[in-house]
């Protein structure tokens, strides 16, 4: 990391502690940052399919889509067109996978997740690929993965004894798409709204974590063929948010080559190879804990 990335870092993550205390302004700034980046122009699915196989999508990979239907407002194809298209792309030896973590939701005082009846809240593609016939979904409650394809049963088993009760560690679907050597696009949103691999790399580090006080212990309610259990595992303490600087992140991994992005008529696209993303980010995250910054630090 350069002076300018911890400059640039200081500046976002100041900001972002300020923001709590402007009535509304929190909400002013999501609604900039999902402004489309020029003017609109009708994209059709043709066109699209062509841009994705240019920015590196590629036929027999794993592909992870992160999505937002407000970016995708130019695309002439309804949602249902544009999951075909995408699993098209990657054929039928590959899987797709989604997002999927379940819409805030509370039963006997406890956070609730029905894994096969709760919504997700990752946009529209990911709820349409959720009830797709086929598509499986993960059980652990915090980000879970819709996966739909020949490996979905490996991307949705219970990892919680691999991965410590950690949503993104090792067996994660998280940890599995680097493992399988698979690609993440980022379809109608920019990258510092939407990369979960970023956090892969914290749960795979353990005690060399340099984040104090990283997790908080939830239980939760989880349904699960019927059968309700208590699931107690550790989640991103959300006070850690204040000091995440995602904009400084995303100039990052621009800089370093390890994503690839394209804007085009108003539409973002980023496309990265999983497994080159982490083992990037691991050293970054171990000496410097980006993209997070002026964090509490860990004694070690």
């Amino acid at each position: 990391m350069n002076l300018v990335s911890h400059v640039t870092a200081a500046i976002e993550v100041t900001g972002r502690h300020g923001v709590g205390f402007i009535p509304k302004f929190r909400a002013r700034i999501g609604r900039w940052a999902r402004h489309p980046p020029g003017p609109l122009r009708p994209v059709s699915l043709t066109e699209l399919e062509r841009r994705l196989v240019e920015l590196g999508v590629a036929r027999g990979r794993d592909l992870v889509v992160h999505s937002s239907w407000d970016g995708l407002r130019q695309v002439q194809g309804k949602p249902i067109e544009i999951l075909r298209l995408l699993h098209a792309l990657v054929g039928p030896d590959a899987t797709l996978l989604m997002p999927s973590h379940p819409r805030e939701r509370r039963e006997d005082g406890l956070p609730f997740f029905d894994v096969e009846r709760s919504p997700t809240s990752m946009g529209l593609l990911a709820e349409i690929l959720r009830r797709r016939p086929g598509s499986r979904r993960g059980a652990f409650p915090i980000a879970p993965a819709c996966a739909l394809g020949p490996a979905a049963e490996r991307y949705t088993r219970d990892f919680r004894r691999e991965s410590g009760g950690t949503p993104y560690g090792r067996g994660s679907p998280w940890h599995t798409i680097a493992e399988r050597g698979g690609q993440v696009l980022l379809l109608g949103v920019a990258p510092q709204r939407a990369l979960t691999l970023a956090h892969v790399a914290f749960d795979l580090l353990g005690p060399a974590n340099p984040i104090r006080n990283y997790y908080r212990e939830q239980t939760w309610l989880v349904v699960r063929g019927g059968a309700a259990e208590r699931w107690t595992v550790r989640a991103v303490d959300p006070a850690i948010e204040k000091y995440l600087a995602t904009y400084t992140f995303a100039r990052m991994m621009t800089r370093a080559g390890v994503i690839t992005e394209r804007v085009d008529d108003g539409l973002y696209l980023t496309w990265l190879d999983a497994r080159r993303f982490l083992d990037w980010h691991l050293p970054i995250a171990r000496d410097t804990g980006f993209p997070y910054w002026g964090f509490p630090r860990a004694q070690r």
